[in-house]
């Protein structure tokens, strides 16, 4: 059975939003973060996807046949819910301290900084945002009491869980990848089927999401209701 590649990009989103159900119903505690974070990155997401990654990152076909769909809300919406259960999880293992408000807009300055890179600097769209944030991580996790190997732990966690999203194309659409992405601005370096700027992208954004996660956790979302489960005063 082979899937085209119209509806390729909502399979891979089916399998992923599997996944977010999964999580949502494990970890009671990051549910209404999961909710109120994924919609405000899958919002994110439709404005980033228009303006950068479709210019010269990868061309999703979508079911409509637009620029931008439902796939892109719904690949924000469930890939920050996963990665907010996954730091929700390491709550348990190791509590995070308290962070500043600098985490807490941490986006802000990389998406500025993403915008001058792509198109005052002329960038491509993944040097672009991988630049801002690595320069929001290198800003970021000295101020903050957050470990740095916590991070790149739930990135690494994060980025293998994006597989749920990616194998179920490769599976049932052979030839999405190469269709797909935009091969002249990427490497062409491909690892276990799919392009390794890819990996590098969610693994940072995994890094680069534990202190905003930690500062909204504690002060953000639900103030009333992290202070309760946390044990906060």
């Amino acid at each position: 059975m082979s899937v085209s590649f119209q509806y390729a990009y909502l399979l891979g989103d089916f399998f992923f939003l599997l996944l977010w159900l999964f999580l949502f119903v494990a970890r009671k505690n990051a549910r209404r973060d999961m909710l109120i974070l994924g919609s405000f990155f899958g919002l994110i997401m439709l404005v980033t996807q228009y303006y950068w990654w479709t210019v010269d990152w990868w061309r999703p076909e979508t079911i409509f046949g637009t620029r931008v769909g439902f796939e892109d809300l719904l690949l924000g919406f469930t890939s920050t819910g996963v990665v907010t259960a996954i730091y929700d999880i390491s709550y348990v293992w190791r509590p995070f301290v308290r962070t500043s408000v600098l985490s807490g807009v941490a986006v802000i300055p990389v998406l500025f900084i993403t915008a001058a890179l792509f198109w005052v600097v002329g960038l491509t769209s993944f040097w672009a945002v991988i630049t801002a944030m690595l320069l929001g991580i290198l800003f970021i996790y000295p101020f903050e009491r957050i470990s740095i190997m916590t991070g790149v732990a739930c990135g690494t966690f994060f980025t293998l869980a994006t597989f749920c999203f990616y194998y179920p194309i490769l599976l049932l659409s052979p030839g999405w990848v190469d269709a797909t992405y935009d091969f002249q601005n990427l490497s062409g370096v491909i690892l276990a089927g799919i392009p390794i700027e890819e990996f590098v992208f969610w693994i940072l954004f995994g890094i680069i999401f534990g202190p905003f996660y930690a500062y909204w956790r504690r002060a953000g979302v639900s103030q009333k209701g992290f202070a309760h489960r946390d044990g906060i005063q």
